[in-house]
């Protein structure tokens, strides 16, 4: 039985990354690995559910020894705790299986590491094409750089949708802009059945049942991808904008820039979202067999064949030697651990309250990154007050499922 580790930075609540991570140890469970996630924070929204699966949840660092695992998969940097016991296990030639994850290009929990991500990983995972470039901006473009899309699970592959008209919409995300929040409403006013999904209103899982009962998905990111599989149209578009139904001319570029909105600059108002929605769905299920090809592309499974199966595949390039490997010396991978065990984690619950003002004094941006990111969804207006404090002023409040 295959021992892996996954890691992460939080399992707080559902959003991209948490999402990612347990995909992949449920799917790796059912192929009979032995799975334990390790993050530095966890709520029992999201764990709790794992109690009778068989996945282990590690928040100790102490608790974790690189040495039982075959396979290391590393989300957030979180390896970087662990780099003296990678130099040990180096020098014995025991080193398990390292994958490494970039889930955005501009996320700063998402940046490559200096030191222990080039020196130890076997493959480097990116979540599209720009996740890639950003990180050849950094100086890392070899081999071993891949692209992982933001897969999804067998579960959410069913028949595609027929064209008749459109009752019931799934719309998720975690930062709806005033357009979208406005445009659903109406279409709520018009007879529409609306269900969101996001820190907002109410924050859980996405099951394929949810997917499929519905007949289209106004989403960005991963849910897109769950919709291609589903057969049900996407609607692109969030808080980068985006260019609305996907089709034949834009799914390619789109899909460049992880479904994120970033691919075209487009941004409408909410007439503009109710009329395209009302009025381009027939033509947008139509346009699914346009890209029907793709769908392959994005079903997680091949991917667990090719980079935690299947030897053979993993690496096109053989692994470094030691001595190349020395480049990046055991005293800098045990600069960036002592970094990495010292740089705090604030508490996730400050970024519940309903507030109008938040001050957050923190010394790395990184550890703080994804309580920031969820108040940058609110933000009325940005204030910078040193290099080391930021004020956000909020401009909504959360809101009722």
């Amino acid at each position: 039985m295959p021992q892996t580790l996954l890691l992460t930075n939080h399992l707080f609540q559902w959003s991209g990354s948490e999402t990612i991570i347990i995909e992949l140890a449920e799917a790796l469970t059912k192929r009979g690995h032995k799975v334990t996630i390790f993050a530095n924070e966890v709520s029992d929204l999201i764990v709790s559910p794992l109690k009778d699966t068989g996945i282990s949840i590690a928040t100790k660092s102490n608790d974790i020894a690189i040495a039982d695992f075959d396979i290391v998969y590393c989300q957030h940097q979180i390896l970087s705790q662990f780099a003296d016991q990678l130099i040990s296990l180096e020098a014995k030639q025991e080193l398990p299986k390292v994958i490494y994850a970039h889930l955005s290009p501009f996320f700063p929990l998402e940046k490559p590491g200096p030191v222990v991500e080039p020196r130890f990983a076997d493959v480097i995972l990116c979540n599209s094409e720009e996740t890639i470039n950003s990180l050849k901006e950094l100086g890392i473009s070899d081999a071993r750089v891949r692209i992982f899309p933001n897969p999804a699970p067998d579960e959410f592959y069913k028949e595609p949708v027929t064209g008749n008209p459109p009752r019931k919409i799934l719309a998720i995300s975690n930062h709806f802009p005033n357009e979208v929040i406005r445009a659903l409403d109406k279409l709520e006013a018009n007879g529409f059945q609306v269900t969101r999904r996001g820190i907002e209103y109410k924050n859980q899982r996405v099951t394929p049942n949810e997917v499929i009962e519905n007949d289209l998905i106004l989403s960005i990111g991963k849910s897109v991808q769950y919709a291609i599989a589903a057969g049900r149209p996407p609607y692109v578009y969030d808080y980068f904008g985006g260019p609305g139904w996907l089709n034949s001319e834009n799914f390619k570029n789109a899909a460049k820039f992880n479904f994120s909105g970033r691919c075209c600059g487009r941004k409408v108002n909410a007439e503009t979202i109710f009329d395209e929605i009302v009025n381009g769905y027939t033509d947008a299920v139509a346009e699914l067999k346009s890209f029907s090809n793709a769908r392959e592309s994005f079903r997680l499974e091949n991917y667990l064949n090719e980079y935690f199966e299947d030897d053979r595949k993993f690496l096109t390039a053989p692994k470094s030697t030691i001595g190349e490997r020395k480049v990046f010396d055991d005293n800098a991978c045990l600069r960036e651990q002592a970094m990495a065990q010292s740089l705090p984690v604030l508490p996730r619950s400050a970024a519940h309250v309903d507030v109008d003002h938040v001050m957050i004094d923190f010394f790395s941006r990184n550890r703080c990154a994804y309580i920031l990111l969820w108040l940058s969804s609110r933000i009325g207006k940005r204030e910078h007050r040193g290099p080391l404090r930021m004020t956000y002023r909020i401009a909504r409040k959360r809101r009722k499922s």
